[in-house]
């Protein structure tokens, strides 16, 4: 799933998919110094889908934390179940770990229309566009 986020992402023209990579930054996100959570979804002890989100404290007030989703990913079957209660579960998870704010994004291109009234009827508003470049 994680190589199917990546293709999705529009990231796989920045660098190729390393899956030890993401096994390393997924291990790292649990038991070593990045402060953050992975969630993963199961329907008939199948993984369907996967979440997670990095804890920071925000720039402008050190004594507030705020929580990014760093990726979300539901097999195409499964997207309209898993990925609600894994955002659902993302967010009460963000809130259990003490941040104050969570920031997610929608992938350009890839439903905007559909994800942004998804994120709009939760109560979250836009705040900026992201853009990318390779520079190497």
């Amino acid at each position: 799933m994680g190589e199917q986020f990546h293709i999705l992402s529009g990231m796989k023209d920045m660098g190729a998919f390393d899956a030890t990579s993401l096994e390393n930054t997924i291990v790292a996100m649990i038991d070593g110094p990045v402060s953050g959570f992975v969630l993963v979804a199961e329907s008939d002890g199948e993984v369907v889908g996967m979440t997670a989100g990095i804890l920071f404290p925000l720039y402008f007030n050190l004594s507030l934390k705020g929580c990014q989703e760093l990726f979300w990913y539901c097999k195409p079957d499964s997207r309209k179940g898993a990925g609600r209660l894994l955002l659902d579960e993302l967010e009460a998870e963000a809130s259990r770990r003490g941040a104050d704010v969570f920031m997610t994004a929608a992938l350009a291109g890839l439903r905007d229309g559909a994800i942004a009234r998804v994120y709009e009827r939760r109560g979250y508003r836009p705040v900026e566009n992201t853009f990318i470049r390779k520079l190497s």
